[in-house]
């Protein structure tokens, strides 16, 4: 019942945010900001942030100062699921856990929205099903208390920072690690607003190196993006939106697209990515009874899924007569047919791909999920 109670409060609150970022401006709540006509504002360890640079700070506000945001990055690894070594980005700090670094494996940032933490279940369950899945390197990015309060436009300007201090813990360990650790192992995985983190971490890393990520969840040789369902107020139709050009691959999850955030609709509907994922429509979720955060939420449980159900794969077509013809059963998967979730880059489907799911776990359709033929994942 509590945990009800909890998850209805968080609802409620996510929804009053949300309306506050879109009808109200900026309420300049702590000491650290800075009016819009001052256009730079510079902290230890991160650098400068500059408004009339929209590709690496959302204009709309400063982020806060790092001393007071207390990013954390917490890693793990098979050998320690359960206990995580605390790494710093910071030169001037000492670097912990560089024994994890020794051996050539993939790293994976797995990074929250807004309102949440590095401590939710949803992100633990992910982690442990990478351990699971893989030999790799997790880090859980803990931006909680840049994420947190009603002040959605905080949280939106503090995702450029969270970015930004990414990238330089990423450049920290390569330059240490140089033999083991490039851009090419990289695979970042962010929820609503850690996917714009995600873009932000990526643009840095490419405007400062040259070199551009494997993989964002919303995988390949440069810094891998995967979005799940990045959140639509304040980035939809931006340059600050995490984009395909933000790393080689980027697959993205919509299951909350539409723009009507009184109705649950808290994603991009848009396309966005190398290949964007569409389950349902993409819109709005079968077994949400309460459609604020559910269908949002989805996304990690799609994803989560996807490394956890053996006998099912979340296969997609491009159906181009829409998703209408999805629910008749027009559309035919084929070669050019997707694979929804971590695997999706083993599939030759790109473009919008869409696919139906079950209401409640399993949500893999196993009807669909085993036309798929299994050289596709080869």
């Amino acid at each position: 019942m509590a945990q009800r109670h909890c998850a209805l409060a968080h609802r409620l609150v996510a929804a009053l945010c949300y309306v506050g970022a879109i009808v109200s401006k900026a309420a300049p709540l702590d000491p650290d900001y800075k009016p819009a006509n001052t256009t730079e504002k510079c902290y230890e360890c991160v650098g400068c942030f500059n408004i009339l640079d929209d590709t690496l700070m959302h204009p709309a506000a400063f982020p806060a100062n790092p001393a007071s945001a207390k990013t954390t990055f917490k890693l793990f690894s098979r050998q320690n699921r359960g206990i995580f070594v605390e790494l710093q980005y910071c030169a001037g700090r000492k670097l912990r856990g560089e024994s994890q670094f020794q051996k050539k494996k993939p790293l994976i940032f797995l990074v929250h929205g807004y309102t949440q933490s590095g401590a939710d279940i949803w992100i633990h369950d992910i982690k442990n099903a990478l351990l699971s899945e893989a030999d790799c390197n997790v880090i859980i990015v803990d931006w909680g208390i840049g994420a947190r309060g009603m002040d959605y436009l905080k949280a939106v300007a503090n995702t450029a920072l969270v970015g930004r201090e990414m990238f330089l813990l990423l450049q920290r360990l390569i330059k240490r690690h140089p033999t083991t650790l490039g851009p090419d192992q990289v695979h970042v995985i962010g929820f609503s607003l850690g996917a714009h983190v995600a873009g932000f971490f990526a643009r840095n890393f490419k405007r400062t190196t040259g070199q551009t990520i494997w993989r964002i969840t919303d995988k390949t040789s440069a810094v891998v993006l995967k979005p799940l369902d990045p959140a639509g107020p304040l980035f939809a139709g931006t340059r600050m939106c995490v984009s395909k050009e933000d790393a080689r691959f980027v697959d993205v999850i919509h299951t909350s697209g539409n723009g009507d955030f009184f109705k649950g609709h808290l994603g991009i509907d848009t396309p966005i990515g190398d290949v964007d994922f569409y389950p349902n429509g993409g819109k709005e979720q079968p077994g949400c009874v309460m459609p604020m955060p559910c269908y949002h939420l989805r996304a990690t449980a799609y994803f989560l899924e996807s490394l956890r159900n053996k006998k099912c794969k979340f296969v997609s077509a491009t159906c181009e007569d829409g998703f209408l013809a999805m629910k008749r059963g027009s559309c035919e998967t084929g070669a050019d047919s997707g694979l929804m979730g971590y695997y999706s880059y083993k599939a030759a489907g790109r473009g919008v791909q869409m696919l139906l799911t079950n209401a409640r776990p399993e949500y893999c359709n196993s009807t669909k999920g085993r036309m798929l033929k299994s050289s596709a994942l080869e």
